[in-house]
């Protein structure tokens, strides 16, 4: 029998039960413990305690709200007059192809190949000066990987991991001012609410693995990429693109394993100044 890789132990029949990284009984607390104290322990520490589901819920919507102001840092940020000569402001969307892969731990002597996808999405962009300008919007990726299972000598059981995202970029952009295509180069973060997760077995059907709860964190995702734009018209543009995204969020609930995302997407889009 040949060893298994990671995702092979989420079907093997001779592991126990997993265990995660946030199960619903755990240590109790002191009753003199105070409120920083606990809200510290749950949301750094242990994560474990069914008194911390309170807080843990308030880490999530903190999450939530700090996104939120990225996202409203494009109608507060004051514009250089040199970049008033026009509109300020753009609207965008794109579609691209994604290649989803997975960088795990332990691991295995076959960890799984990219899984192949679509993201697309639209947002607003705003000048900060000529060549300067930050943007924000929303986006549908396909992500996951596609691994091997089981390894039983010379049968191999393989599947696809799904997880698909709703992203909330925040992208800062510098584009060198130039006749035919402008070259540009980005970089940002990203935050990705878990929308579709499952297991896909490509041979047999009976295996089932429940990794709906185990895969439903948010993902945080550092983007650099870069492209070229020409203009088709007047106040429209095309882009061209091609952005590496590194998962900074461990995915995986499983307090043995761990998950982090890598994505390379190809895309193109267009882009009107309003």
């Amino acid at each position: 029998m040949g060893s298994k890789p990671y995702f092979g132990r989420l079907a093997d029949p001779h592991r126990p039960p997993l265990q995660s990284k946030t199960p619903r009984k755990g240590p109790k607390f002191l009753s003199e413990q105070k409120n920083a104290s606990l809200w510290f322990k749950c949301t750094i520490v242990l994560r474990q305690s069914p008194k911390c589901d309170s807080h843990y819920r308030m880490a999530n919507v903190f999450k939530g709200r700090l996104a939120a102001l990225f996202v409203g840092a494009l109608f507060v940020l004051p514009a250089p007059r040199e970049a008033l000569a026009g509109s300020d402001w753009t609207i965008f969307g794109n579609v691209g192809g994604n290649a989803s892969w997975a960088s795990v731990e332990p691991r295995g002597p076959r960890d799984g190949g990219p899984r192949f996808g679509l993201g697309f999405g639209g947002g607003l962009e705003r000048r900060l000066s000529r060549e300067i300008s930050i943007s924000g919007g929303v986006r549908y990726s396909q992500k996951g990987v596609n691994t091997e299972l089981l390894s039983f000598g010379r049968l191999n059981v393989t599947g696809q991991l799904i997880l698909d995202y709703i992203e909330i970029p925040l992208h800062l952009r510098w584009q060198y001012q130039r006749r035919g295509w402008d070259p540009f180069v980005f970089g940002g973060i990203s935050y990705g609410i878990s929308k579709n997760r499952e297991l896909r077995v490509d041979q047999f059907s009976f295996i089932n693995v429940d990794v709906d709860s185990r895969f439903d964190s948010p993902d945080i995702v550092l983007d650099v990429g870069a492209g070229a734009e020409t203009r088709l018209g007047p106040g429209l543009s095309l882009r061209v693109w091609v952005q590496y995204g590194h998962g900074l969020q461990d995915l995986d609930r499983n307090i043995q394993t761990s998950y982090h995302s890598r994505t390379l997407t190809l895309g193109v889009g267009l882009a009107h100044r309003l």
